[in-house]
């Protein structure tokens, strides 16, 4: 992922949006559950991938000091239905959630231009989330460990 943000940032000042499901929400506890996973195991993973992100953004500022304000992540409490990457609205990366599966079993579809209206589907969808969803401030801060603690 980091190439792809430095890239997509550094080459082509493209605004990069993530959106993580929040880790002290209602509906990562409920994947948890439907995954018989241990509890808090899904929040500690999004904790994870926030951290690595952090770092791709810390990264990728030193190299392009516009790169802070391409670079945004949220955090939705909604239940998760895919993963999705989107490249300039004309490309993406989708990974549906098969309840039968754990999440990173699921397939993963690359939809191209040849696909405009359901990328343009789940462009919507996104960002109807974007909207809904809370700012890494209003769920997360740094700590001296490094580590992520809830705030508030």
């Amino acid at each position: 992922m980091g190439r792809a943000v430095d890239y997509a940032v550094g080459q082509n000042h493209t605004l990069v949006r993530v959106l993580f499901l929040d880790p002290h929400g209602t509906q990562i506890r409920a994947r948890e559950i439907e995954e018989k996973l241990d509890p808090g195991w899904l929040s500690s993973q999004v904790r994870t991938h926030t951290r690595h992100l952090q770092e791709i953004i810390e990264h990728a500022t030193k190299r392009y000091p516009y790169a802070a304000g391409l670079v945004k992540y949220k955090f939705y409490d909604s239940y998760p239905s895919s993963n999705l990457v989107l490249l300039d609205r004309k490309h993406a990366f989708l990974q549906p959630y098969f309840f039968s599966l754990r999440g990173r079993a699921n397939p993963i579809f690359f939809l191209s231009e040849a696909q405009t209206e359901e990328i343009t589907r789940i462009s919507r969808e996104f960002d109807r989330l974007w909207e809904g969803a809370r700012t890494a401030e209003d769920v997360l801060t740094r700590i001296d460990t490094g580590s992520l603690a809830r705030v508030g």
